[in-house]
């Protein structure tokens, strides 16, 4: 019985950091999107092999420390951009490109 329960508490906590294709998908391009009205208005100046790479970083950084459902409570909470955690992995890509 305590292996059964090992078993399945293991397949739980896989499945509620596990992101899937889909999931990574929306997040990164969502992260494009974001970046290409930044690049339009100006308030960036990154070329578009940057935009790339940085979301490429951050949305793996994301994927290993958050859940789906995390980061949307984050963001509906309005502390995504505060989140510690979150703002290394963004500091982090930037360094990546050498920004």
């Amino acid at each position: 019985m305590r292996i059964l329960f090992l078993i399945f508490l293991i397949f739980s906590f896989k499945s509620a950091f596990g992101w899937s294709f889909e999931e990574l998908d929306i997040f990164y391009e969502g992260c494009i999107e974001e970046r290409q009205i930044l690049t339009n208005s100006g308030e960036a100046d990154w070329n578009r092999g940057e935009n790339y790479e940085y979301c490429g970083c951050s949305t793996n950084g994301i994927s290993k420390y958050f859940s789906p459902y995390e980061v949307v409570e984050l963001y509906e909470s309005q502390s995504i951009e505060s989140n510690p955690t979150i703002l290394k992995i963004a500091f982090d890509c930037i360094d990546k490109i050498g920004r």
